[in-house]
């Protein structure tokens, strides 16, 4: 919980191998043949806590070239996405990130052979890489256990990794393979969180701050402030991570099985604090020593197309932890979809450091969507619900949505979180940021 902190040294590597892959996506031969798609939106949320309006800009640049691998005349040769947003007042927060962007080279050019793949490098999600139409979700047990920007708190993306890799194909047998490796870690980005050995914690709206106050006695507080010992950071953002897979898919079914190797996103804490007087107020200075653990996941995952219900199975096992996490799916029209994920895991070990347990999101999760239009139709209301069922943890969130759109470019949304539950619930926690949000978006 910590660590969900940004710290700037963070955000400097972060920016220096955006401005990299930025640079070699956009300088590659023939990059001018391209289709380029820039967004804009703007929006304006009530928050039950607070008195005033907030504004909320978000910004999006698209591009892919026009030529296409062969394989599949939807990847392209180039792609770069680049999204970003601000919002106002103190506890808002600000996200710089690159999307999924990466050049591929085809492994041959005869478009005759039955055996076809490519080279890329950039930033994207091996599993993903080769298969246009397939998402990843936090609510599934891969991407739960996947690298995380939770920049958007409610709706975090699973990031990729900036590096290499090889995928191929024999489209006669349907077996296929991918091999990929990254030469640098970065861990998980979330919502912003401000730590310091001199002034109180801050934190944006969905950041989750750590205990202010150290108890001497049960009516004696003493503030507590927080100094991050990061260490030489060129040990943790020079880590390897590999990945390789195999599967077999035909018109009904999607096989894969998979294994990858990476330090953990979200880094272990070892803790000590000091007493430390400062004026008439002492304080407690406690040192946080982050580290980032290396996971190695086996995986296996299995969808099945254009049968009763749809299913999708996914299985992770983590070996060096002993967690195992399963999902299922089910979307037996293509208005409502809905599913499960449960982790389990060894409790830890007993500490004498200071620490608070934070919920975990997958656990015991139930989560349903609703469509009651196709998404291209001009207007189309929606609502999600997601709810834990831990006990002592429950909590939900419910969100209706109103999407209109006026035009082709042009869209005007409408929607409500409403977050409940036990204080120590995921959900809980933020049971007072119930809100309403007016936007629209414009995209070139």
């Amino acid at each position: 919980m910590w660590c969900s902190n940004r710290c700037s040294l963070y955000r400097c590597v972060f920016s220096f191998l955006v401005l990299g892959t930025l640079s070699s996506i956009a300088w590659a031969p023939h990059a001018y043949a391209d289709r380029f798609r820039p967004s804009a939106g703007a929006s304006s949320s009530q928050y039950a806590n607070e008195e005033t309006l907030s504004t909320r800009l978000d910004g999006a640049l698209n591009w892919k070239s026009d030529k296409a691998l062969l394989e599949d005349e939807r990847i392209p040769v180039r792609e770069l996405h680049v999204k970003m947003f601000y919002e106002s007042g103190p506890t808002g927060d600000k996200s710089f990130d690159l999307d999924s962007s990466a050049i591929r080279f085809n492994l041959s050019q005869d478009p005759n052979q039955n055996t076809k793949g490519h080279f890329w490098f950039g930033r994207v999600h091996p599993f993903l890489e080769g298969r246009p139409s397939e998402t990843l979700s936090q609510t599934e047990a891969i991407g739960s256990n996947w690298v995380q920007n939770q920049s958007d708190a409610l709706d975090p993306s699973i990031s990729g990794w900036i590096g290499g890799g090889l995928r191929a194909k024999n489209e006669e047998t349907g077996f296929g393979f991918t091999l990929a490796y990254s030469p640098l870690f970065l861990p998980s980005f979330g919502p912003r969180v401000t730590l310091d050995e001199i002034k109180a914690p801050q934190a944006a709206r969905f950041g989750n701050l750590p205990p202010q106050y150290y108890y001497v006695t049960p009516t004696t507080p003493v503030p507590m402030r927080y100094r991050i010992l990061v260490g030489d950071l060129s040990k943790i953002v020079l880590q390897s991570q590999a990945f390789a897979s195999v599967g077999y898919s035909d018109k009904i079914n999607d096989i894969a099985l998979m294994a990858w190797s990476a330090p953990s996103p979200q880094p272990q804490t070892a803790t000590a604090g000091v007493l430390k007087p400062s004026g008439p107020t002492p304080t407690v200075i406690v040192n946080v020593h982050p580290s980032f653990p290396r996971e190695n996941f086996l995986a296996a995952r299995w969808a099945v197309r254009g049968l009763l219900l749809n299913p999708m199975i996914e299985g992770v096992f983590e070996t060096a932890s002993v967690r195992f996490s399963l999902s299922a799916k089910i979307q037996p029209f293509y208005f409502f979809e809905a599913g499960i994920l449960h982790t389990w895991d060894r409790p830890p070990p007993p500490s004498d450091s200071p620490t608070v347990e934070s919920p975990s999101y997958r656990k015991h999760l139930l989560w349903t969507q609703i469509r009651f239009a196709r998404e291209e139709s001009a207007f189309v209301p929606s609502i999600r619900f997601e709810g834990h069922f831990t006990p002592q943890q429950e909590g939900y969130w419910l969100r209706p949505m109103f999407t209109y759109k006026t035009d082709p470019k042009m869209k005007i949304y409408a929607l409500a979180s409403l977050l409940g539950g036990h204080d120590r619930g995921y959900f809980g926690n933020w049971q007072t940021l119930d809100n309403v949000s007016l936007g629209a978006v414009y995209q070139w």
